[in-house]
Parts: C-alpha cells; structure tokens; sequence
C-alpha cells in the first residue's frame, strides 16, 4: 500500500493541486481529535473545545462511544483541578471553563 506521507507524494504524477491539498489534510490531520486512545483523552479534548456554559449531554454529543460516567469523571477531576466550574447544579447542570486554567 502506498503511503502519502514524505517525498514519495512528489515522485507520484498527481497533479500539483491534488499534491497540495494531501499534504495540508496530512498536516491538519495532526490538529484534529484523537481518533483511538483513551477515552479520557477524548473527554480531555472536547472540554477544551467546548464553548460555555455546557452540559454532559453536550460532551455525550461529541464523545457517543464514551459513558456518562466517564464523562462525569473528567468533569469532576477538572473541578477539582480548579479548570472548570459547575454553574447549575441538578439534572440539567450546567459548566463553565474557568480561563486562564
């Protein structure tokens, strides 16, 4: 199988804009979320990405494979950590990413 990573993707006869476009998806790949890991790592990232005030749900949005209870985890630990507030308490509780944290 032929890999597009280094100089390979230059000695290929694509044409120069099908060249650029595969090394800027190979770069951006880098700066996207973790597609396997752990899923705390998951979690991890999608707090960062969250725009405030948020719930589990939401985090349960962008994480299905991951459990409420995990998502609760991370959520409690970074509370504890001081990088995330809890605004409402209850069912429907809502979270705030402290900044600067």
């Amino acid at each position: 199988m032929m890999s597009f990573r280094g100089p390979r993707l230059q000695d290929t006869k694509l044409p120069l804009s099908t060249v650029w476009l595969l090394e800027n998806l190979a770069e951006a790949k880098g700066r996207q979320r973790p597609k396997h890991g752990s899923k705390t790592e998951l979690v991890e990232y999608a707090l960062q990405n969250m725009i405030s005030p948020f719930g589990i749900a939401d985090v349960k949005r962008l994480c299905p494979n991951v459990s409420r209870d995990t998502i609760r985890l991370v959520m409690n630990r970074r509370r504890q950590e001081g990088r995330l507030e809890m605004i409402e308490k209850g069912r429907d509780a809502k979270w705030n990413l402290k900044k600067g944290k």
